[in-house]
């Protein structure tokens, strides 16, 4: 199984988009390059990214 790794910190903000074939299109938007940058996950995946991203907000 493939991981996504990231410094959630340096995420400034995730959004999602459910394609066609039941699986989702991410965008990371990153706080201090500015970059962004897309990922296709699964529904488990993406409930991971969420709830990591949700933690590292309430710290």
């Amino acid at each position: 199984m493939n991981e996504i790794l990231l410094d959630m910190d340096e995420v400034e903000s995730i959004e999602w988009r459910k394609q066609d074939d039941g699986t989702f299109s991410v965008r990371f938007h990153m706080k201090s390059s500015g970059k962004m940058f897309t990922r296709i996950v699964h529904e488990n995946q993406l409930q991971q990214l969420k709830a990591q991203f949700k933690g590292d907000e309430e710290e």
